[in-house]
């Protein structure tokens, strides 16, 4: 369950950008922007890549420290 949650977590990011937007320590808002989110529906997300290991967090910015893996997970249904 854990690694499909994991990889969820990590494809989200990917399909977002993150990964490529996040180029040196942003808040959750200047990432949001260059991303053209909304930063409170950013918020949840980073702060799952930062329990799984891919971003720290030091005050309000966001790092990139673990590249995010390559997962194709099932579109529907259950997998």
């Amino acid at each position: 369950y854990r690694g499909a949650l994991r990889g969820a977590i990590a494809q989200a990011a990917r399909t977002l950008g993150i990964d490529r937007a996040l180029d040196g320590p942003m808040t959750a808002g200047e990432l949001a922007r260059r991303i053209d989110v909304a930063p409170r529906r950013l918020g949840p997300l980073l702060h799952a890549l930062v329990l799984e290991g891919f971003l720290a967090r030091t005050g309000d910015r966001f790092s990139l420290v673990a590249p995010l893996p390559e997962v194709r997970l099932a579109d529907t249904g259950w997998g």
